[in-house]
């Protein structure tokens, strides 16, 4: 899947590269709370690149998961500086 993005943000699939911010911002039991999942469960950093190696090798049929970056993309994990 291709990124979907303008000058202002960008809908891309996650990357490895993400995985580090991802862990980071779901550490925070009100972001965590946004989740598909329920009961909110905290995960490391290892377990989120676990999670993006299965997907990796066995996507899910019935659904995406992506990246919103705000100030567009110019390619995965590194937003635009504006």
């Amino acid at each position: 899947m291709l990124p979907l993005s303008d000058e202002r943000v960008a809908l891309r699939p996650i990357e490895r590269s993400d995985l580090a911010r991802l862990a980071e911002l779901l550490e925070d039991p009100e972001v965590a709370g946004w989740q598909e999942k329920a009961p909110v469960v905290l995960a490391s950093l290892g377990e989120w690149e676990k999670w993006f190696e299965q997907r990796a090798a066995d996507p899910p049929k019935d659904s995406l998961s992506f990246a919103l970056s705000a100030g567009g993309v110019d390619r995965p994990g590194r937003t635009s500086a504006r």
